[in-house]
């Protein structure tokens, strides 16, 4: 699966299956057989896994032509905090003993 979803993007598929699968020998990425690949941003540019690396969000907004877009950020609610911290598997872990 992910060798055909890096296929469909233009990627090469070797890298993908190194980071699904261990046995995909890449010793110059750090990732011999049995290690899994990651990829730091000048690697993922120097394979095609990247098509450029930016410092801040300003700067992507500017590769991208879109600089004048109106930034929103959204904050967590209270009450998504809430809902966070009760939907947490140790917190309903200890919900479920007790009830």
């Amino acid at each position: 699966a992910m060798a055909s979803a890096a296929e469909a993007n233009g990627r090469d598929p070797i890298y993908a299956e190194a980071m699904a699968d261990a046995n995909v020998d890449l010793p110059e990425y750090g990732a011999p057989e049995g290690e899994y690949l990651t990829l730091g941003p000048t690697e993922a540019l120097e394979v095609g896994y990247a098509e450029g690396i930016v410092n801040h969000r300003t700067e992507l907004l500017q590769e991208l032509g879109l600089s004048d877009a109106q930034i929103v950020e959204a904050e967590i609610t209270g009450a998504e905090k809430v809902a966070r911290f009760l939907t947490n598997g140790v917190v309903v872990s200890i919900l479920l003993s007790i009830a």
